[in-house]
């Protein structure tokens, strides 16, 4: 009896389901797919590792109410999200490189190429600050 009476639960459930449902279900799959994919593709795991903990200290706070940490923790989000998207913005790929070789170098560090000899400044970082000269050294 209790088998029926379940099985007739769900058959009443299910008849409540919109196609609009069933369209939202989808979309919101997609993006977790596609969130998993990047972050998988990308080696950026340390990032969505950290952006969880965020994420989840953010929900801890509020539900203890800690008015102080939930209103730094938004800040943080806030700007987490549009440092993400600058970070991640096509072009600024080429900055970041430049950016980065830049302070090795200024660390003092002794930079090598792929066959292990010291390289010079223009050489090794010429391609990253100047992507339109590749074409012309090939």
């Amino acid at each position: 009896m209790e088998v029926i009476s379940a099985l007739s639960w769900a058959g009443n459930y299910l008849a409540t389901i919109r196609i609009s449902d069933a369209v939202d279900i989808l979309i919101v799959t997609f993006l977790i797919y596609k969130a998993i994919w990047f972050v998988r593709r990308t080696n950026s795991y340390n990032l969505a590792k950290g952006l969880i903990l965020i994420l989840v200290a953010l929900w801890l706070s509020d539900i203890f109410k800690l008015t102080m940490i939930n209103s730094l923790l938004k800040r943080a989000v806030e700007l987490g999200l549009i440092a993400l998207l600058i970070l991640f913005q096509p072009g600024c790929g080429v900055c970041w490189s430049a950016w980065a070789a830049a302070s090795r170098q200024a660390r003092g560090r002794k930079l090598r190429n792929r066959a292990g000899h010291r390289a010079d400044s223009a050489g090794m970082y010429g391609d990253v600050r100047f992507p339109h000269r590749r074409a012309h050294n090939l």
